[in-house]
């Protein structure tokens, strides 16, 4: 408890703490974006080695988000 109230009292913490967010956001962003690409131009033949179906990759790389 006292650790929230530290971070909501001081807005240096606070304001490293968002650019830490906003940095960890970025980086998933990226890597997923690198990971549908990568999928997306393998054959059908290498998506259906690895159990993927085209039509199936980007529930395959966005599929633990809530809105897919």
């Amino acid at each position: 408890m006292a650790h929230s109230e530290n971070v909501q009292e001081n807005p240096a913490v606070f304001t490293l703490a968002a650019v830490g967010r906003f940095l960890c956001g970025a980086h998933t962003a990226a890597r997923r974006s690198d990971d549908l690409v990568y999928l997306q131009n393998m054959s059908d033949d290498q998506l259906a080695k690895r159990g993927i179906k085209r039509e199936d990759i980007a529930r395959h790389v966005f599929g633990d988000l809530n809105y897919i």
